[in-house]
């Protein structure tokens, strides 16, 4: 496998080179296995991924695409609630992260010495369904150096850690629809 991490509520995922993954439920000992035509399969190995602060939705990334999923039933991923291709390729997701509210979702992208974080929204927009709505991004610079690690806080306040020691605290602003 390529990727694993527990949920809250007792899922084991696994992201696997083949663009599959499979979802183990410990409390009803079911097994999930994505395949060839399945919704929340990738095209490319999975890389990275997260649990929803909840433990029932799934965000997973490969190279140039992240995927969503609905509220799962044991471990079962149904239908996918929203789908982003990047529009450059060769850009891999290499670290997911939602906030402690399941409103946003950051993601490093890029290589290890020019990765970005990318922020998007995480939008309901029907039932059981949601979209990923970008709002906006930090890139390395030569002031501040490489980006080297996230953290979300209260309030859904994101730390963003570079290489030369600078912390940098973000908040999306729903209001002005910008990074403070």
């Amino acid at each position: 496998s390529s990727f694993a991490a527990w949920s809250p509520k007792g899922k084991l995922v696994l992201g696997l080179a083949d663009g599959n993954f499979a979802v183990w439920d410990l409390a009803s000992n079911e097994t999930f296995m994505s395949r060839k035509h399945f919704a929340g399969r990738h095209k490319a190995a999975i890389s990275c991924g997260a649990w929803g602060p909840f433990g029932e939705n799934l965000a997973l990334a490969s190279a140039g695409q992240l995927k969503l999923s609905q509220p799962l039933n044991n471990a079962s991923w149904e239908h996918t609630a929203a789908k982003l291709a990047l529009e450059n390729e060769d850009i891999t997701f290499q670290d997911l992260r939602f906030s402690p509210s399941g409103e946003m979702l950051a993601a490093f992208a890029g290589s290890s010495v020019f990765r970005h974080l990318c922020l998007y929204q995480v939008e309901p927009s029907g039932k059981n369904t949601s979209k990923l709505v970008p709002v906006g991004e930090v890139h390395p610079s030569t002031e501040i150096g490489a980006i080297q690690a996230m953290l979300w806080l209260e309030n859904d306040i994101l730390a963003v850690v570079s290489g030369s020691g600078f912390v940098r605290l973000v908040k999306y602003d729903r209001e002005d629809g910008a990074l403070k």
